[in-house]
């Protein structure tokens, strides 16, 4: 270390410079503010005295030393950062925490003083007001608990509400052992005053709700899906998890699409098998939503098998495993929808853990964010038919049978070609060439899985049998089918233009209920994807009839559906002014 004014607080500037963030931030305090710019002036104080000794002895005390109260005071600036302006309800629940880790920062400045030498500085002067900061900290959070206007200026919107009354249950039903008899009672007062002063209903506790607060994650993600971004977490002390948030902001969620993501995390929730992510927990209601996953510390399995040879050898038992959870949840009624080897994880113990699944309603959620990257490399494991429609098990058939293909090759399907030339392999029916390294035997297993017609395909018992063989070294042909690319009337239907189901939709949809009407926009989007799709689409008085549903539709996902489509005419075919679409 050099001068004092050298000092460095490793990741944020100077010493002087983070003091001076530090007194900024004790303004966001809220009731800790007086407790926490206290703080704030005995790290100042020793500051100061490393001045005058400094200029007194022109030397500073050991290195050793310094690094102590280096590290006391990038401390007290994580505790600020973590905790400047937060909501009553998360200080209501981290009060505890919060005294706790202000008491341990003021202890550890006490050591850093002895250890300085400066002994005319503040030392344990500071317990007796912190008993005293402790008490009005209580009585200022109890003024505010039982003040309606002040809880709810910060809950403006029936989601917040709910979500506030859903931490207050968690609190009091599921962890009463973690509140002493006072805090339980300001927290019953909190939810009596938003019960009271709210307007929407009081939700049951769902068994997996987790409020944000209870996970601590790394705010880089460490991968990024198609409707989520992935960090590393842990949950409460020393638990490793996955957070998964989802692209979707929380506030445009409508009430029946949040009903299907809740009833959602409720069937995931009971999942159990060895094959399969765990579901820890999860939030509905934050912004965003997110879930909590068990920790499959070994990565996805392209990754895992690109690690060695000594992995290499475990495909199959790998593959088969993978399939074992894809059986699994597909008995539960569950459509996978995403497969590929990303979403298939390998855990501590080395088990194929299938992940990503079941949530078709936060994905329909991310896919209208504006946030939301459109994600076209998925393509190359998606099934011909889910180019216009939702997927089906059948579907997930086909796209296991990718999955053979990259772990046999190392490759994504189609790895060589651009986007587009897949999404038209696609539309043909046609799948990747036999690769050279694959033998015929794997190469007839593919084939069967793949056959441009779903209810042709191989079924995923007859899959589940075969991989079972060859994870036993019993290599023997798997059962016939015919060569998907020679389909060749097959892809010529699959080509044609859906002349007659866009005109359906846009002759019947006025008539048709909330539901048939999402259902059918979503189906129109889809379809229209395509450029060439659109100008029937057009010539069918589209314009007015998705203008209409945007003005007068009753459900989110059905006026922002015809948005999209309104989007395309305005923006890519000049079919309207863009000034009217604005």
């Amino acid at each position: 270390m050099g001068a004092t004014h050298d000092l460095i607080v490793p990741g944020s500037g100077t010493v002087a410079a983070v003091l001076s963030t530090i007194l900024q931030l004790c303004g966001e305090m809220k009731e800790w503010q007086d407790p926490c710019t206290r703080l704030h002036q005995r790290l100042k104080n020793v500051f100061e005295g490393l001045k005058t000794l400094e200029k007194k002895k022109k030397r500073l005390p050991p290195p050793e030393a310094l690094d102590k109260y280096v590290t006391v005071v990038s401390t007290t600036l994580c505790y600020l950062e973590h905790y400047r302006g937060k909501k009553l309800v998360f200080r209501l629940m981290k009060h505890q925490a919060m005294m706790e880790e202000l008491r341990v920062i003021n202890e550890k400045t006490d050591v850093v003083v002895r250890a300085l030498g400066l002994t005319s500085a503040d030392t344990g002067k500071w317990k007796k007001q912190y008993e005293d900061d402790q008490r009005i900290h209580r009585e200022l959070l109890a003024s505010s608990v039982d003040n309606a206007q002040e809880v709810l200026a910060e809950l403006q919107d029936a989601r917040s509400q709910q979500e506030t009354m859903l931490t207050l249950k968690y609190e009091v039903e599921l962890r009463p052992e973690q509140q002493d008899a006072e805090m339980t009672k300001l927290l019953r007062t909190m939810m009596a005053t938003v019960i009271r002063t709210s307007t929407t209903s009081v939700p049951k506790l769902p068994p997996w709700f987790l409020p944000p607060y209870e996970i601590r994650f790394d705010p880089k993600p460490f991968a990024r899906g198609s409707f989520a971004t992935v960090h590393r977490g842990v949950r409460g002390s020393d638990t490793n998890v996955v957070v998964k948030c989802f692209l979707v902001d929380g506030a445009d969620v409508d009430e029946r699409t949040r009903q299907n993501i809740e009833a959602e995390m409720n069937l995931l929730h009971q999942f159990d098998h060895p094959n399969v992510v765990k579901l820890l927990g999860a939030s509905h209601m934050s912004t965003p939503p997110f879930i909590v996953c068990e920790d499959a510390t070994n990565g996805d399995l392209r990754s895992f098998l690109a690690r060695s040879d000594a992995n290499k050898l475990q495909l199959w038992k790998l593959l088969y495993q993978a399939a074992l959870g894809l059986e699994y949840i597909h008995k539960k009624s569950v459509v996978h929808g995403d497969l590929k080897l990303n979403n298939v994880l390998v855990g501590a113990e080395g088990q194929a853990k299938l992940s990503d699944f079941g949530l078709s309603a936060v994905r329909t959620s991310a896919i209208l964010s504006e946030s939301t990257p459109y994600t076209a490399g998925a393509l190359r494991w998606r099934a011909p038919e889910c180019l216009k429609m939702a997927p089906t098990s059948a579907s997930d058939v086909y796209s296991f049978a990718m999955c053979i293909i990259e772990a046999v090759i190392g490759e994504p399907p189609f790895a060589l070609l651009d986007d587009d030339s897949v999404h038209e392999k696609l539309r043909n029916g046609e799948i990747p060439e036999k690769p050279e390294k694959m033998s015929a035997e794997v190469w007839e297993l593919v084939a069967a899985m793949t056959n441009v017609d779903p209810t042709k395909r191989i079924s995923l018992s007859r899959v589940l049998k075969t991989l079972k063989d060859f994870a036993d070294g019993n290599l023997r042909s798997p059962p016939q089918a015919a060569n998907p690319a020679s389909e060749l009337t097959e892809n010529a239907n699959l080509a044609l233009v859906d002349t007659e189901i866009i005109v359906g939709i846009l002759d019947n949809v006025s008539a048709m209920d909330d539901q048939a009407k999402e259902q059918s926009m979503l189906q129109l989007v889809r379809i229209c994807v395509e450029d060439e799709e659109r100008p029937v689409m057009y010539e069918a008085d589209a314009i007015q009839i998705l203008t209409n549903l945007v003005k007068s539709g009753r459900n989110n996902y059905t006026k922002l559906y015809a948005l999209q489509c309104l989007k395309w005419a305005a923006v890519v075919d000049a079919k309207l002014p863009k000034l009217a679409f604005d």
